[in-house]
């Protein structure tokens, strides 16, 4: 089913029909495409260099690990929904998550809702699932590595579902890539009367506002790329500065979780033609590695979307599994 699927999408068809539920539904059997069009389990697919210097390695056919390379626990795990969900309401989390605005109200129910209905206080983890099984979902390996970044950025590998069509598995890994990367990379001077951002005077990846939404442009949806450089909800890290100066609020990203691992949901097709699926970040040891306690682990809902657009798979929704 993995290679008919690989050569449905690169044939400009989506991939699985998404069956919202306590957890996603395993996808229905796609068409066959001809069998020329379909690319070996194994292969080992590199890509030419990108905008940004890098370079994309992606090894079809591969069983989901941990980090440490052991093989990816067969568990029943809690799993939560985490980042600033002010305002949302119930019914807008369940459409970007696929679980139920009902049991979602049950399982939370220290979370208040106003007379409209979106969500108050300080909600920064919503719980999806009391006991969700770890996906066992067949991946590929997606290895971007930029020469000249510092440690550990020269090279990352990302384990992403395997039935992707491998520009969608790049863009995919080039968009965690760019968040995991965040403030990394660059050579800045402080601007005079700007305390809020910095200058950039070099980068290893790009060193221009043009350049930078270039590349942008390269990977996630047009709609993506407003938002992110546009502010939606607050100011954005990267700015235009004058004579096409790239601007940066110069803090690096830091992870927020300790995690064991990363795997994946099978994707599934939209009724609009995109696919959805989840990065699932699996916790089930310390910040030092060591396994936790029975009942102390966990796992966290990060969504995907992509959309095939007339340049190829895109990225328009990609929330940080890290």
């Amino acid at each position: 089913m993995k290679q008919a699927l690989r050569a449905a999408t690169l044939a400009l068809s989506a991939l699985l029909l998404a069956a919202c539920g306590a957890q996603p539904s395993e996808p229905a059997a796609p068409t066959a495409a001809p069998a020329q069009t379909a690319r070996p389990a194994t292969a080992e697919t590199p890509a030419a260099p990108d905008a940004g210097g890098e370079q994309v390695t992606i090894e079809h056919g591969q069983a989901a690990t941990l980090y440490d390379g052991s093989p990816m626990p067969q568990q029943t795990l809690p799993l939560y929904y985490r980042g600033a969900r002010e305002g949302m309401t119930w019914e807008e989390i369940a459409q970007s998550t696929g679980f139920s605005a009902d049991d979602l109200r049950i399982l939370n129910p220290n979370v208040t809702e106003d007379a409209d209905g979106c969500l108050q206080g300080s909600v920064g983890e919503i719980c999806l699932s009391e006991g969700w099984d770890i996906p066992q979902t067949e991946v590929c390996r997606v290895t971007v590595s930029v020469p000249g970044m510092p440690e550990p950025y020269d090279s990352r590998t990302y384990q992403l579902p395997d039935a992707l069509a491998d520009d969608a598995a790049r863009a995919l890994a080039l968009a965690y890539y760019q968040i995991e990367t965040t403030g990394a990379g660059f050579t800045t001077e402080a601007l005079p009367d700007n305390t809020d951002y910095v200058k950039v005077t070099s980068g290893v990846r790009f060193d221009t506002f043009s350049g930078l939404k270039s590349w942008l442009e390269d990977v996630y949806t047009a709609d993506a790329v407003s938002d992110m450089l546009d502010g939606q909800g607050g100011a954005p890290y990267y700015k235009e500065g004058p004579n096409d100066e790239l601007w940066v609020q110069g803090y690096a990203f830091d992870h927020i979780v300790p995690q064991s691992g990363l795997t994946c949901t099978e994707p599934q097709e939209q009724p609009d033609g995109s696919v959805r699926f989840a990065a699932v970040c699996v916790c089930v040891t310390d910040d030092e590695g060591k396994p936790l306690d029975e009942g102390q682990g966990r796992l966290y809902y990060a969504p995907v979307s992509l959309v095939l657009t007339d340049g190829g798979w895109r990225v328009a929704e990609a929330k940080a599994p890290f």
